[in-house]
């Protein structure tokens, strides 16, 4: 996986992986311009959270889903 700097990440809506800085970990979030439920930008999919700007410092493209076959 080639990790990006989160500059350089998509804020169209579609869902990446970002790096969280703190916890060391990925999270598949999107960028939501205006939040209207929402406080910050990055948003987790499962709508479980919310990130500031500043929380992620890498992103990387999700990985293609399995195949019918796995």
């Amino acid at each position: 996986m080639d990790w990006q700097p989160i500059e350089t990440a998509p804020r169209d809506g579609s869902t990446i992986l970002a790096w969280h800085h703190i916890y060391h970990c990925p999270i598949a979030v999107f960028w939501r311009e205006s939040p209207s439920l929402w406080p910050e930008p990055w948003i987790e999919k499962t709508y479980s959270n919310c990130w500031p700007e500043a929380a992620f410092t890498h992103w990387a493209p999700l990985p293609e889903p399995p195949g019918e076959d796995n």
